[in-house]
């Protein structure tokens, strides 16, 4: 099982979007967690290397930047499809 972190601004109402798709379409069975980014700067390389099995998913435009083209829905949804199967794969889940 991983431990699948979605850092996003709470504040943000697109966040709580993205947050919900990520629950309902992508995570079935994974534990799942959401925290704040205003209270946790950090970056995703510095978490995954402190954490096992997990996988950081941080909402904002420096970090989405990383995937191909404008962003949308589709491409953040694939980009996280893609991550948990490699790690499901590495961790033999």
């Amino acid at each position: 099982m991983l431990n699948i972190i979605f850092a996003c601004n709470l504040k943000d109402p697109m966040s709580t979007v993205v947050q919900n798709r990520i629950k309902k379409d992508l995570i079935k069975d994974h534990n799942f967690s959401c925290i704040d980014i205003n209270d946790h700067p950090f970056y995703i390389d510095e978490l995954q290397l402190q954490f096992n099995q997990t996988l950081i998913i941080k909402d904002n435009e420096e970090e989405l930047s990383r995937l191909e083209g404008p962003f949308d829905e589709l491409q953040l949804s694939k980009a996280i499809s893609d991550s948990i199967q490699f790690l499901e794969g590495r961790f033999q889940l």
